[in-house]
């Protein structure tokens, strides 16, 4: 019976010391969501909240656009910005629906601040302006009272519809006027083309303000855009 009894008292400890032991949960799995554009146009593959964007130039009336210009302090030229736009309209007159997507880069120093021919030929050439874009993380510029950046990438997404009196179609967003404190803009590709070009592939994980009721919307997704060299006139 002793015997028996030591037997039980044994079971039920190692009944006891299993029932309190922690059972470790199973490790997440990460969910990544890829967004991948075609490596040579001008595209874009982004949502910003349940707004889904899949953008390729010249294609469903989607047109891109690059643009460049120089800034100058007192007279003396001091850097180079970039513009890339993206833009569709669909229907006509005031049954017309307006989409458009401005990016503006990092601004690009002029290396010889002296030189005020305004041509740049020893600085605005195309190795300068391919090395200027490295693989890597870059900054977004914010304008904030308690934050601010001044130099990195910039966004700003409208959409009208102009057949809509109330508005309720139409909205707008901005990268500028909310904190971008953790975000993400990175270089991820670099594909060079004929004519002094190459096209950048961005993945982006940042924040949007709208411009309708001030909501902070994440923006995530894939940007690419052509940078071509071309001399000033």
């Amino acid at each position: 019976m002793k015997t028996y009894l030591k037997y039980l008292s044994f079971v039920l400890a190692v009944v006891l010391v299993g029932c309190t032991q922690e059972v470790t949960p199973p490790t997440p799995v990460a969910v990544v969501r890829t967004y991948p554009v075609n490596p040579t146009v001008s595209a874009m593959n982004i949502s910003i909240g349940d707004k889904n964007f899949n953008i390729e130039g010249n294609k469903d009336g989607w047109e891109g656009r690059a643009l460049r210009s120089w800034r100058a302090k007192a007279g003396v030229p001091t850097y180079i910005e970039h513009f890339h736009t993206f833009g569709k309209n669909t229907g006509e007159g005031t049954n017309r629906i307006g989409t458009m997507f401005s990016i503006r880069s990092p601004k690009m120093p002029i290396i010889d601040p002296e030189d005020t021919s305004f041509q740049f030929a020893k600085s605005y050439n195309y190795p300068a302006l391919f090395n200027f874009f490295k693989k890597g993380s870059y900054p977004l510029e914010v304008n904030l009272q308690d934050e601010y950046v001044f130099d990195g990438f910039a966004m700003m997404v409208s959409q009208t519809d102009y057949s809509d009196i109330s508005g309720s179609n139409s909205f707008g967003y901005i990268t500028e006027g909310v904190s971008q404190k953790g975000s993400k803009w990175e270089l991820i590709k670099i594909e060079e083309v004929y004519g002094q070009g190459f096209y950048a592939t961005f993945a982006i994980d940042c924040k949007t303000k709208a411009s309708k009721d001030g909501k902070i919307e994440r923006m995530v997704g894939t940007i690419q855009l052509e940078y071509r060299y071309r001399p000033f006139d």
